[in-house]
């Protein structure tokens, strides 16, 4: 009898020890590193032609593209790069060697875009044709709960207290009637 209850409440304690709520359980003292908080992968695309390699980055509002010489993977500086969507033509500025960035504008919108960029430099000039396809935002993950508010392991634990209840209850009678006779 005493191994059923211990059974049963060793059960109940470990459906009772679920994740809840948004807390992480750990100490700032602990030198753990903090959550990550998980975010939507940005949408990049590339292509390469004999002499360039191209790789469009969109993040939010902004579109960065990076520029390297396809034989050598160098990056190339202080290109006129413009970059053609649409009927809409726009000039990229270099923030760094052979990273280039603009506003992405309506590339911003989910969907599939077809962008043709022109890099020209004093020694070559070249287009590149390349597709971006930008998702539409993830919807929020739902708590698993039923319906009522109770989780469901909670519900599970009691479910299976009140059958331990019912069995311990039934043996102790049945034994009863046999100490009787």
């Amino acid at each position: 009898m005493k191994r059923i209850g211990t059974l049963f409440l060793a059960i109940f304690l470990a459906a009772a020890a679920h994740a809840h709520g948004d807390e992480d359980h750990g100490s700032p003292a602990s030198g753990a590193a903090p959550p990550v908080a998980a975010r939507a992968a940005a949408a990049r695309a590339g292509t390469a032609t004999d002499s360039l390699e191209l790789v469009a980055l969109l993040e939010g509002e902004r579109l960065t593209l990076f520029l390297d010489d396809f034989a050598t993977n160098a990056p190339v500086v202080d290109a006129q790069v413009e970059l053609a969507s649409g009927a809409t033509m726009r000039a990229a500025v270099q923030v760094a060697p052979g990273t280039y960035a603009l506003d992405a504008g309506d590339l911003a919108t989910p969907g599939s875009h077809s962008l043709a960029v022109s890099v020209e430099t004093g020694e070559m000039s070249d287009l590149l044709a390349v597709q971006l396809e930008v998702a539409a935002p993830a919807a929020p993950l739902a708590r698993a709960a039923n319906g009522t508010g109770v989780p469901l392991a909670w519900a599970g634990a009691g479910v299976l207290l009140l059958a331990g209840g019912a069995i311990a209850l039934r043996r102790r009678k049945s034994g009863g009637e046999e100490h009787a006779r």
